[in-house]
């Protein structure tokens, strides 16, 4: 985080560092040489600054020294009520990038060819064909775009990817409005997930919002999974739930039937090596060419293309007695679902489900009412979640920033005390550092209701 934020720090060193530089060499210079010793009348202007220092200014600061208790207990009374709009203001770790961009991503269940794919992609630039605001799009078939901003990071290379980066007209501003429009007519496109999501400012995340159910057997994960990713979806303000466990690839499992593979004196090893050398290959030997190079010389059948199921029919096994009988005969065909991907995280077994935040929602808006769901669920025994995303990195990058307050603070203090040779003083500036709170907060809350309120328009 301390990448994107290192800017902030840097400008104001360099700047003030110019600026004393300036007004201990240059500015005494000029003036040396342009300013004339003369008296002047006061402009109006000067007259009005004065009027108000004595009239209005100095009656007040008259009224706060006469009474003191008073004047601290009225600022101690608007810094707590300015701090109740803390949970009406809510917290966001960074920004969407409010951009005329933004990407829809598209997923096919596994196995899916590229044609389909790009029969999927060809719906999505039809109804993009149709929206006034959109000014070019560009599609990317089996892969991702190339790095269009800074923390989208590329898709791999799979035939069931697509995405397609949409840039708006100079005069069209990407509204909540067009977006939820956008994903309603996406929503339900059978055979697909098409998501559309929009640049976010920060470091780069799975997403803002991340569950991780830990746990070891699988299809427990899996329900747990299903359960939260309904209790996401139904969470107002989430948007683009995903949950890996959802999708599930088939696998062929041939069961063999081991009573008959006795009585036709076939050994289990033999069977498994016999259809792992047809189908996956096995090398036999090597090959060195001229340069010395050396290469795998592998046994297989001269399958092209893709497995076909008919393929099996092309093996056989050999018997103790030198018999050559088919696997059809020893075993049966079955498929089964398995996950596309096991992940793990401090090695254990975890699913992670996904979502992103819709319009000027916040994060923590929306993880309060989650976290609440959460807890409230049914736990089975070992199984529990975690927290990612957002929360996760905010908790990290804030516990880096804490330790760095803390040294500046103690920075801060330690120039003061040798500039005013005094510990009382010092702390009477600091006191006032937190009454720049209560403007802050009013401010970012008057803009931010300001901002909900044309994103509805």
């Amino acid at each position: 985080t301390g990448d994107f934020i290192r800017s902030m720090p840097l400008t104001v060193v360099y700047t003030l560092t110019a600026s004393l530089f300036i007004s201990l060499t240059l500015t005494p210079y000029l003036s040396s040489k342009f300013i004339k010793i003369e008296t002047t009348t006061k402009n109006p202007i000067r007259k009005f600054l004065d009027r108000f220092i004595v009239t209005k200014y100095r009656s007040s600061l008259n009224f706060a020294l006469v009474h003191p208790k008073l004047v601290i207990t009225g600022a101690l009374v608007v810094f707590s009520g300015s701090l109740l709009l803390f949970p009406l203001i809510g917290v966001s770790f960074f920004p969407k990038a409010e951009k005329p961009q933004f990407v829809i991503n598209i997923n096919t269940p596994k196995g899916t060819n590229l044609d389909k794919t790009d029969e999927v992609v060809r719906y999505v630039e039809s109804v993009l064909a149709k929206q006034d605001k959109i000014k070019n799009f560009a599609a990317n078939i089996g892969h991702g775009n190339p790095r269009v901003y800074y923390n989208v990071i590329p898709q791999k290379t799979r035939s069931t990817n697509a995405q397609i980066f949409v840039e708006l007209k100079k005069n069209k501003k990407l509204n909540a409005t067009f977006i939820k429009d956008l994903r309603k007519k996406f929503t339900g496109y059978p055979g697909a997930k098409i998501k559309v999501k929009e640049f976010e400012q920060g470091p780069p995340i799975e997403a803002p919002i991340v569950i991780r159910v830990l746990g070891e057997n699988l299809d427990i994960l899996k329900k747990i999974a299903g359960d939260i990713e309904e209790i996401v979806n139904s969470t107002q303000g989430t948007v683009n739930v995903i949950n890996p466990l959802s999708t599930t690839k088939a696998d062929l499992h041939l069961k063999i039937n081991r009573d008959k593979a006795g009585m036709l004196g076939v050994p289990l090893a033999e069977i498994d090596r016999t259809v792992r050398t047809a189908l996956a290959g096995w090398p036999i030997s090597k090959y060195r060419d001229a340069e010395g190079k050396e290469y795998d010389i592998v046994v297989r059948l001269p399958i092209r293309d893709k497995l076909r199921l008919a393929d099996l029919d092309k093996i056989y096994v050999s018997s103790l007695s030198g018999a050559q009988i088919p696997p059809s005969q020893l075993s049966s065909v079955e498929f089964k679902s398995t996950p596309l991907i096991i992940e793990h995280f401090n090695m254990e077994r975890y699913v992670m489900v996904t979502a992103d935040v819709r319009g000027k929602t916040t994060v923590d808006q929306v993880m309060q009412k989650v976290m609440k769901k959460l807890n409230s669920y049914p736990w089975p025994k070992g199984y529990r979640y975690a927290v990612g995303g957002e929360l996760e990195a905010r908790e990290e990058s804030f516990g880096g920033m804490a330790k760095a307050i803390i040294i500046a603070i103690i920075g801060i203090f330690a120039v003061l005390v040798l500039q005013f040779r005094s510990y009382s003083q010092p702390f009477i500036v600091f006191s006032a550092i937190p009454l720049a709170l209560i403007g802050s907060l009013v401010a970012l809350f008057i803009t931010r209701s300001e901002e909900r309120r044309v994103g509805k328009e």
